[in-house]
């Protein structure tokens, strides 16, 4: 194995959460080095069509003051094509374009009309890229068959076959996870509490929020024993139910809102039982695999990237609020009981994220960047 280390400029134009995570993991495990630029995260639209234009002004200041580097990374939401025209300076260098999320197969909130430009953007990035990363299988085959119907409906000269190239070049290559095993809950369940549910995701359309309140409503009004804490992020719309229910659940709350702080997060995180998911749209689950390695037992859609992602090792359900009840029903009875929640997957947080510690992962990167370099030169 080649251990040698490359030079990695990594360009992030939505700096915040996952995004953030994602890089600032790679980091910190890589053998590589980085210099990387990033611009805030937020205004998504705005970044994928200014920052082609910001990154190459930075990019040409620092290559007149003598900087180089192998490998020029990015994510999705940089217009690779426009920023290699702007930045000629890196024609040879070896691109690589990171997929955390798409612009094609991505949900549309209610009454929203999708922006096909956008999806020609990730387009045009594929083919300016020398390799083309998924953060799941699911994602990749997801997107890639929804780009060649798309341009199949475009006017002639048909750019359908193209994709074929895309998919010659593509990988996958998982997020990192690096929260800390929480292996002492794997066997003992207190019996004194009631079922912790934690509910992590983005406060937005696609991830169903309004399934996760029709369940909790359900669960209160059969008696079932439960505490909830909805976490995630919010942005600028919140959907008005998270109003609405927080109103209705009163007690049953154990935690509302954003985090403080990372070390807050993690901490409810270690607290609770099990984590859900509603999600309409999931390429990875990022933050259900945090839940999880904290020891929350995973309750989530029996489709999107979890089967793949978490195979064996979750309470699958078939994305219905009655089965979902149904499930945490099951669980909240077993506690009472207090029978470990893990026994019903047969496994432990351990082994379902083992493959995904930044350790396990850093290294399929790291060798990817290098078969890219030695591939360049």
């Amino acid at each position: 194995m080649n251990n040698s280390s490359s030079r990695i400029l990594a360009l992030n134009p939505f700096h915040s959460g996952s995004h953030r995570q994602f890089i600032a993991g790679w980091q910190q495990h890589s053998r590589h080095t980085f210099d990387l630029l990033t611009l805030p995260g937020r205004h998504f639209k705005y970044r994928m069509r200014q920052s082609a234009v910001t990154f190459a002004e930075q990019v040409r200041a620092r290559f007149v003051d003598g900087a180089r580097w192998d490998v020029l990374w990015t994510t999705d939401m940089l217009n690779l094509a426009e920023f290699k025209g702007l930045c000629p300076q890196l024609r040879d260098v070896a691109c690589v374009v990171y997929f955390h999320e798409n612009q094609l197969t991505y949900p549309l909130a209610p009454g929203q009309q999708r922006d096909y430009q956008f999806a020609f953007t990730n387009f045009t990035s594929c083919l300016a890229a020398d390799a083309v990363w998924f953060n799941s299988a699911y994602h990749r085959d997801a997107f890639l068959p929804a780009l060649a119907s798309y341009l199949r409906r475009m006017p002639k000269p048909n750019l359908a076959p193209r994709v074929a190239e895309i998919r010659a070049r593509a990988e996958v290559l998982s997020p990192g996870i690096d929260v800390g095993l929480d292996l002492t809950k794997g066997g003992q369940v207190p019996q004194d509490s009631p079922l912790h549910i934690v509910w992590p995701h983005r406060w937005e359309h696609d991830k169903g929020p309004e399934r996760l309140f029709a369940a909790l409503k359900q669960l209160q009004e059969q008696g079932t024993e439960f505490v909830v804490s909805v976490l995630g992020e919010t942005f600028r719309a919140v959907p008005p139910i998270f109003a609405e229910a927080r109103q209705w659940l009163g007690p049953w709350v154990a935690n509302w809102g954003f985090a403080k702080s990372r070390a807050d997060y993690l901490e409810v995180l270690a607290q609770a039982d099990v984590v859900v998911s509603t999600a309409d749209h999931e390429f990875f689950g990022i933050a259900v695999l945090e839940a999880v390695a904290r020891g929350c037992l995973p309750v989530v859609p029996e489709r999107l990237a979890y089967p793949e992602t978490l195979a064996g090792h979750a309470c699958f359900y078939d994305g219905s609020v009655e089965a979902l009840v149904a499930e945490l029903t099951q669980l909240a009875a077993a506690k009472v009981r207090g029978q470990p929640l893990w026994d019903f997957v047969g496994g432990t947080p351990h082994s379902a994220i083992e493959r995904y510690t930044w350790p396990t992962v850093v290294a399929d990167m790291d060798a990817a960047i290098t078969r890219l370099v030695q591939g360049s030169q």
